[in-house]
C-alpha cells in the first residue's frame, strides 16, 4: 500500500497519456478505496482538466475520508473556467462539507 502511495505521488509528476488514463480508470472504478485515493492523488500531481469529472463524481458517490480528501485535492484549479464549471465545483465541495 505504502509503494501504490509512493508510485502515485512519483507518477503525479509524469504527463503521459497512458499514465493520466489508468490514473482516470482506478479512480474511478478501483474496488479498493485506498486504490482509489492514491488514482486521485496521482491526478493531483498531475494537475489536469482531465480529473475534473473523477474528482466531482468522487465526491458525489465517495464513502472512505482519504479518499475524499484526495478527490478535493484533485480538483483543478479553476484558472479561465467558465461560470458553470465553477459552479459544479462549489457545489460539489458545498455538499461534501456537508456531508463531513
Amino acid at each position: 500500500r505504502e509503494d501504490v502511495e509512493l508510485l502515485a505521488s512519483v507518477l503525479g509528476r509524469v504527463p503521459d497519456p497512458a499514465v493520466l488514463a489508468a490514473a482516470v480508470e482506478v479512480a474511478g472504478r478501483d474496488p479498493e478505496p485506498w486504490r482509489r485515493a492514491a488514482a486521485l492523488d496521482l491526478l493531483d500531481g498531475l494537475d489536469t482538466p482531465a480529473a475534473l469529472p473523477v474528482a466531482l463524481a468522487a465526491l458525489a458517490t465517495e464513502q472512505d475520508v482519504e479518499a475524499r480528501r484526495a478527490a478535493v485535492h484533485a480538483l483543478p484549479m479553476p484558472t479561465g473556467v467558465p461560470a458553470r464549471e465553477a459552479r459544479a465545483v462549489t457545489t460539489a465541495l458545498v455538499r461534501a462539507a456537508e456531508a463531513a
